[in-house]
């Protein structure tokens, strides 16, 4: 009976093996000219638009995909773009990354330098619109210090913004 049970375990565990998938390579599209030093890139739900910060660039890209999620449809004539490096709460240096809320209507910003960090926010009346973007108060956080609570630059270094499920 022992040698029943360990032969139909063996069976179950060995059925229950997980699919090894290998990454296969679909396309690219070259973007030099366009978007200077890419540092996080993101897209809308439906997949028409694309979002791509520029580490030097200092601003945040919009473009429509024709197809949605294929990026060799990205229409580089149809670039919106969002200036970081102005305003009250202007990120001026090491762009790193960038997340919106759940809906779309307000885009999150960070940068991170040795000296400076900073995050940006900035409220969109349409949703996934770099082109209805307005900035949001400076939250007179001095985010530097927050990260790096103890000085001589051993804080956090973050590189990039993500949010959960419930924000």
């Amino acid at each position: 009976m022992r040698i029943l049970i360990a032969l139909f375990l063996l069976l179950i565990l060995n059925a229950a093996k997980a699919e090894v998938v290998s990454p296969t390579f679909k396309s690219s599209k070259s973007l030099v000219g366009v978007v200077n030093d890419p540092s996080d890139v993101d897209f809308s739900p439906d997949g028409t638009k694309i979002f791509i910060s520029g580490f030097s660039g200092l601003n945040i890209k919009q473009f429509t995909v024709t197809t949605p999620f294929d990026i060799t449809t990205i229409d580089t004539s149809s670039v919106v773009t969002l200036n970081l490096n102005s305003g009250d709460d202007a990120i001026n240096t090491h762009m790193q990354g960038f997340a919106f809320n759940d809906d779309g209507t307000k885009i999150f910003a960070i940068s991170n330098a040795a000296t400076t960090k900073s995050m940006s926010v900035h409220t969109l009346t349409t949703a996934y619109d770099l082109s209805s973007a307005s900035q949001d108060a400076d939250d007179e956080k001095n985010w530097h210090t927050y990260l790096d609570p103890l000085g001589g630059g051993a804080g956090v270094t973050q590189r990039d913004i993500e949010f959960n499920n419930d924000g």
